[in-house]
C-alpha cells in the first residue's frame, strides 16, 4: 500500500510538470485582433469576444454595444454570463429585429441585466439623429485584467464580423479610459439627443490611448484636423482602410500631403466620386477597391508613420466605428480610439493592412467612383 501511495504521488507530480493537468486561462493583454474572410481566421473577432465574455469574473459587469447584434455565439454567451451572476447590459440600434427577444431573456436573469434599444423616434441612434453605430465592449474584470475597453469595426453578424475584413482592439487595465466609456454608456442609456455630442464628451487621452465620441455638429472634421498635424519630412506614410470614404475635407488634406511628398495608400470598399477623383491618380497616392462578390474592407482604420503632432518618427493608429462619410461625423453615435507609439500594435495594424491589400484590386482614376452597390 505504501508503494502504491508513493507511485500515485509521483504520477500526480509528473502530470503537473508535463502540463497534462488543466492549464490556467491566459491573462488578457492589450491587443488588436483581425479577422480574415479569405483564410482560417474568419471567426477571430467573435472568438475573441466570446473568450472575454466567458472569462468575466462572477459579480463583474459587461457592457456590449453594436449597431447589429445577431451573432448567436455572442448572444448565447452573454445570456449564459447573465445567468452566472454577471451583470450584462446590451445597447443597440433601434433597427434590430430580434431586440425584444434578447430583452426578455436578459430580464429573466434577474440580476440587473438588460438590453436597451435606442428609441425609434425618426432616428435609430441613442444620442445622434442617425444610427447607433458604435461597436464596443466593456468588462470590469475578465481573464485576470480589469477595466477593459474593447472597440471594433465589426457589426455582430456574419456579413460583417465574419465575411468582411474587420479589426477589434482591446485595451486592458486602463481605469481612466474605462470610466470615461462608462460615462458614454450612461449618456447612451439616457438618450439625451445631442448632435454635437463631440463637444459634450470631449476627446481625452488616458495612458497613451485617446477616446473620441460622435456625432460632431460644430462644422469641424476631426480627421481633417488630424491630417493638418502631419508633416511630410523624412518619408511620412499614411495608410487608410475604410469602408466608406466621401468627405471632401479629408480628401483635400490628403491631397495637400500628397503634394508635399507624403506617401498615401487607401483601401476603400466605397470611394465616392468627388473624394476619389481628388486623390486617385496622384503620383503619391495608391488606392485599392474590391471586385464583385469579393470580401471587402469594413474597417475604419488610419495609420500614420512619420512626423505627426510636432514630433518625428511617430507610429499612430486610429480605429473604431467611424467611416469617412458625413453620417459618421455628424449624425451617428460613433466612437474611435487613437493608440500612440505602441510599436507592436502599430506593426499588427500595418500587417493586417498589407494582408487586405493583397486581396484587393488596385484602381486608377478611371475607376472612380467604386463600391456604390454595397
Amino acid at each position: 500500500m505504501h508503494l502504491r501511495k508513493v507511485a500515485a504521488a509521483a504520477i500526480a507530480g509528473l502530470l503537473v510538470l508535463t502540463g497534462t493537468a488543466a492549464a490556467a486561462p491566459r491573462e488578457l493583454t492589450s491587443q488588436p485582433v483581425f479577422n480574415n474572410p479569405r483564410g482560417d481566421g474568419e471567426d477571430r473577432i467573435v472568438k475573441h469576444l466570446v473568450e472575454m465574455i466567458n472569462g468575466a469574473k462572477k459579480g463583474s459587469s459587461i457592457v456590449a454595444a453594436a449597431m447589429v447584434f445577431e451573432d448567436r455565439r455572442v448572444i448565447d454567451t452573454l445570456l449564459n454570463a447573465s445567468r452566472n451572476g454577471i451583470r450584462v447590459t446590451v445597447i443597440y440600434d433601434a433597427a434590430n429585429d430580434d431586440a425584444d427577444k434578447l430583452l426578455e431573456r436578459l430580464k429573466e436573469a434577474g440580476n440587473g441585466s438588460r438590453a436597451v434599444i435606442c428609441t425609434d423616434d425618426g432616428s435609430n441612434a441613442c444620442i445622434g439623429s442617425g444610427r447607433m453605430h458604435s461597436k464596443f465592449f466593456l468588462f470590469s474584470e475578465t481573464l485576470g485584467a480589469k477595466n477593459v475597453v474593447s472597440v471594433g469595426t465589426a457589426n455582430l453578424n456574419d456579413d460583417s464580423a465574419k465575411n468582411t475584413f474587420n479589426s477589434w482592439y482591446t485595451e486592458t487595465n486602463n481605469e481612466g479610459l474605462y470610466e470615461y466609456y462608462g460615462g458614454y454608456v450612461e449618456d447612451l442609456l439616457a438618450e439625451n439627443r445631442d448632435n454635437n455630442y463631440y463637444d459634450h464628451r470631449k476627446p481625452r487621452e488616458f495612458e497613451g490611448v485617446k477616446a473620441y465620441f460622435y456625432p460632431r455638429g460644430d462644422g469641424g472634421d476631426t480627421f481633417a484636423n488630424t491630417l493638418r498635424a502631419v508633416k511630410c519630412d523624412g518619408g511620412t506614410k499614411i495608410r487608410i482602410a475604410n469602408y466608406s470614404f466621401s468627405r471632401t475635407e479629408v480628401a483635400e488634406e490628403l491631397l495637400r500631403l500628397a503634394e508635399a511628398e507624403c506617401e498615401i495608400e487607401i483601401i476603400a470598399a466605397k470611394f465616392h466620386e468627388t473624394a476619389c477623383k481628388m486623390l486617385v491618380g496622384h503620383k503619391n497616392v495608391r488606392a485599392w477597391g474590391f471586385g464583385f462578390l469579393q470580401p471587402y474592407v469594413h474597417e475604419k482604420n488610419l495609420m500614420i508613420q512619420g512626423h505627426y503632432s510636432g514630433a518625428a518618427d511617430q507610429r499612430v493608429v486610429w480605429t473604431g466605428s467611424h467611416n469617412l462619410n458625413t453620417n459618421s461625423l455628424s449624425l451617428n453615435d460613433e466612437t474611435v480610439l487613437r493608440i500612440m507609439n505602441r510599436p507592436s500594435t502599430y506593426a499588427s495594424f500595418v500587417s493586417n493592412f498589407e494582408t487586405i491589400k493583397e486581396r484587393a484590386v488596385e484602381r486608377d482614376r478611371g475607376n472612380c467612383p467604386w463600391g456604390m452597390e454595397l
